[in-house]
């Protein structure tokens, strides 16, 4: 069912606009409210409705000029609501003059002693100029910071660089208004602030006739999405990963749009073609037309002999959420009246599908670990046999084992473990996984004591190493392009794709296996073998546990450490087919 939309009314099987009439203005309009038929299907309706609502509006403020009613906008702090240096020097100015004037109408108004006053401003002047500590600074203007800080609109630290910038801005403000002040003390009411800060940023007067003038809400909805992302970016507690995703949606919005639109022009009509055209784009765009903006991919796609295979429905309705997300905070801003992508999204059945990844079954794992694919006790094993060793035995993922130090790998409570920590997928990742006593007897000791013998510092040296290189021209390309990239996209290559490549040399040929799937066969044996849940989470990193509560011993269950419940269940994997 459609949610309810400002200004549309349904009435006797019609949609209507209706816009309520101010009371102050209904003699000279004639009529309490406006209402203007739209039509029976309500798409056409919602279509119409923008431009028939700002003519309304037109109408209605051509009648407040009659009346001199022009209203007087007032920046009011809302609680929680970080805001711009901007918005809180109009907070401060505003409020400031607000108290001069209840104090002038209560009748107990005494102007300031000329004396104080002088002495007032010299030291506004000195803070403003920046040119005094911060002891000065709290007792000139700490009271509105503070005050600012308890209302949650900023959240600095005092002393610090914001800290000292904010107070000499509201200093200035503060002698504006004291500017004010005097002007009032002599009968002159009609002052308007001189400091730049606090003069209306002027914004691109829109054309009359444009239809969409009705969503523009302030100078910011004259932006376009590329222009408002950094500042999305920072007010939002994203991962890298989510916001390398944000900077590739407004990317392919903006590549499809052509031209760079202000935000208050996007409208429902648009986002439904913008996702036609993403259900028509091949996958991996980027990758397969380098240099192309995405119409053209798509066009490019389209005169191969045998077109690439367009994205999956999933993938179309990750990147509207990323959009939708962004428009959501737009909306909080104030700076769109509402969200064009509200209930955009593919019509997907959601049925039950085939697993997107598979589990080795027996005979998989006994090509995989032969000795023809390296697995011969006559010469010592490499990284990729140890990789995949260890992938398999601990379900560790692929970023993460690349990254595995040497001193990530020690005894702890006597028994021999692996630190999962760093930079890694979620907070949950971080966590230890007790070495199977089948990797200790295949000699991996030996293997991370030969290591630190030749003064390697990872357990897969090389895939590490790599995997850097990777990441540093990537590096690179985002200072160019001002992308931002995700370091766990750089190292789940190298030794997965050599393994991979080798699967289909092996006769495996389903795609759905790979070198993930020895994760996912490694929590799958462990639940079969009757392994608690709450254990599987914890050595596959699914369950929100901190690193310090890793180590709580408290939980009681039997008396036993926690390290040694996650020993006990590690040790009752069994792999049957392979014979090492």
């Amino acid at each position: 069912m459609s949610g309810k939309i400002r200004h549309l009314l349904f009435r006797r099987g019609r949609y209507y606009a209706r816009m309520a009439v101010p009371s102050a203005l209904r003699s000279i309009i004639g009529k309490r409210e406006l209402t203007e038929a739209l039509d029976a299907d309500r798409r056409i309706a919602e279509r119409l409705l923008a431009a028939v609502t700002a003519r309304m509006q037109r109408q209605i403020d051509a009648a407040r000029v009659q009346t001199d009613e022009a209203p007087q906008r007032r920046t009011v702090p809302i609680r929680g609501r970080q805001l711009q240096q901007r918005q809180l020097a109009l907070a401060h100015y505003e409020t400031e003059l607000e108290i001069d004037d209840a104090t002038r109408n209560s009748g107990q108004y005494t102007p300031f002693g000329q004396p104080f006053a002088d002495v007032y401003r010299n030291k506004l002047k000195l803070l403003a100029a920046g040119l005094l500590a911060d002891d000065e600074i709290g007792a000139l203007i700490g009271w509105a910071l503070t005050g600012f800080m308890d209302r949650g609109n900023l959240n600095v630290e005092r002393g610090s660089p914001e800290w000292r910038s904010m107070a000499r801005t509201l200093a200035s403000v503060q002698l504006e208004a004291l500017q004010r002040l005097q002007e009032r003390d002599q009968g002159d009411f009609t002052g308007s602030p001189t400091l730049p800060i606090l003069k209306s940023k002027a914004s691109p007067t829109p054309d009359s006739s444009n239809p969409l003038a009705i969503r523009i809400l302030g100078p910011e909805s004259h932006k376009t999405l590329s222009e408002l992302l950094p500042e999305y970016l920072r007010q939002k507690d994203m991962s890298e990963a989510s916001k390398n995703e944000a900077h590739v949606a407004v990317r392919m919005a903006e590549d499809w749009f052509v031209e760079t639109r202000p935000v208050y022009t996007y409208t429902r009509r648009d986002m439904l073609q913008f996702m036609d055209a993403l259900v028509g784009a091949p996958s991996n765009a980027l990758k397969r037309f380098p240099g192309l903006t995405l119409p053209q991919a798509i066009e490019a796609n389209k005169k191969r002999k045998v077109p690439y295979p367009a994205l999956d429905l999933r993938t179309v309705d990750k990147w509207l959420s990323c959009l939708r997300t962004m428009f959501k905070w737009l909306m909080r801003r104030d700076i769109l009246p509402d969200n064009p992508l509200a209930d955009v999204k593919t019509e997907r059945k959601k049925t039950a599908t085939e697993p997107s990844r598979l589990d080795f079954g027996t005979a998989d794992l006994g090509k995989i670990f032969s000795p023809q694919n390296g697995f011969d006790r006559s010469s010592d094993w490499g990284e990729f046999e140890w990789a995949t060793l260890v992938s398999l035995f601990t379900g560790i993922r692929p970023s993460e084992l690349a990254q595995v130090t040497l001193d990530n790998i020690s005894l702890d409570s006597g028994i021999l473990v692996m630190r999962v920590q760093g930079k890694l997928k979620t907070r949950s990742s971080w966590r230890m996984i007790p070495i199977h006593s089948k990797l200790i007897e295949l000699g991996f000791e030996r293997r991370i004591e030969g290591l630190r013998k030749l003064g390697k510092r990872h357990l897969f040296p090389d895939w590490y190493a790599n995997g850097c290189a990777s990441l540093t021209r990537a590096e690179i390309r985002a200072k160019a392009t001002g992308m931002p990239i995700s370091r766990n996209n750089f190292f789940p290559k190298y030794i997965p794709t050599k393994f991979n490549r080798n699967l289909r040399k092996l006769g495996i040929t389903d795609t759905r296996l790979d070198f993930y799937s020895l994760r996912h066969t490694f929590r799958t044996k462990l639940i079969n073998a009757g392994v608690v849940k709450d254990i599987c989470d914890r050595l596959t990193g699914h369950s929100d546990h901190s690193p310090s509560k890793s180590y709580d011993h408290s939980e009681g269950k039997e008396e036993k450490s926690l390290i040694e419940m996650l020993k006990g269940g590690i040790e009752k994997l069994r792999f049957d087919g392979i014979s090492l």
